[in-house]
């Protein structure tokens, strides 16, 4: 009886390739964390690499990482309100957002 147990590449969507398996995953958590924020999602996983480009491996959760924000908080996940940002500089715009009740 062969293990069940473990990561079974043969089967992933992306292809056996480690790296896309866990960009894909990092999709995915993104695109469903907007969602249970109730915010409208059009990136598919081949945009969001795009936007992502060579930087991926920057992302993190320290205040100098980058993530992903949209440019317009008022807009949807699409392509054209996407943009990479430091963390530090997301989080002083959504402070800003939060004191006055608008986007910087």
């Amino acid at each position: 009886m062969a293990n069940s147990r473990g990561p079974k590449p043969h089967l992933w969507k992306t292809g056996p390739d480690p790296v896309v398996h866990l960009k894909h995953i990092a999709w995915h958590r993104q695109r469903a964390q907007a969602n249970h924020r109730g915010e409208t999602w059009c990136l598919t996983f081949e945009q969001w690499l795009d936007c992502w480009g060579e930087k991926f491996d920057l992302r993190g959760r320290d205040a100098d990482s980058l993530c992903m924000t949209r440019a317009d908080w008022e807009g949807d996940w699409d392509e054209h309100n996407v943009e990479l940002v430091i963390r530090r500089e997301h989080f002083r715009r959504q402070g800003h957002a939060r004191k006055t009740g608008t986007y910087p």
